[in-house]
């Protein structure tokens, strides 16, 4: 019923408007991730840079722990992929990246391993398919390290990002790359990119 849910995240907005920002996250990103399903991309970036703004603010009054940084990783990665569906490589480069970066902050896995799907989605985009799908040799190698494969309800964002790559690099120079990957996850060797 995404009529009471958008009500009830609207109700969550108001409470959390009393509290702290990190409060203020939640119902921010409720609010994105209804707009995402309606096939609003527009007002779902602009809660979900809300959202980003609610979890930066947080942080810079002190609160930094586990959950807030997952919450940033996620809220950048989201900013990441709608960037990418609408063909803005720098936007979704830079909003992956610092994704990223917090994601190893936390040190989860699995975290790191969605993030690396992310980072190699921007790069899919522009002249960097080989790094894209060098990431996404890594990120299967950490998901496969940890035993946690990606849940069925998650894999749309990497099916398209795979598609593409394929595409653009041909099979045999995609499963290369991805190989690579593998092989620079177990020497330890698996990298961030810069964006060119």
């Amino acid at each position: 019923d995404v009529e009471a849910a958008t009500r009830l995240f609207d109700e969550c907005r108001r409470l959390a408007e009393r509290e702290s920002p990190f409060l203020r996250w939640h119902a921010a990103m409720g609010q994105a991730q209804l707009a995402r399903r309606a096939g609003d991309d527009e007002e779902a970036t602009r809660h979900f840079e809300a959202a980003l703004a609610f979890v930066r603010e947080a942080i810079a009054g002190g609160l930094d722990n586990r959950m807030v940084r997952v919450a940033i990783v996620v809220t950048l990665r989201e900013l990441g992929h709608l960037a990418e569906i609408h063909g803005d490589v720098p936007t979704a480069v830079r909003y992956q990246q610092e994704s990223l970066e917090w994601a190893r902050r936390v040190g989860e896995p699995r975290l790191v391993a969605r993030t690396l799907e992310g980072v190699a989605g921007a790069l899919s985009l522009g002249k960097q398919a080989d790094e894209g799908a060098r990431l996404l040799g890594v990120a299967a190698a950490t998901r496969e390290g940890v035993d946690a494969e990606l849940p069925d309800g998650e894999r749309a964002d990497l099916a398209r990002v795979t598609a593409r790559l394929r595409e653009q690099l041909g099979d045999e120079r995609f499963e290369a790359e991805v190989a690579h990957g593998r092989d620079e996850h177990a020497a330890g060797e698996g990298r961030a990119v810069t964006p060119r």
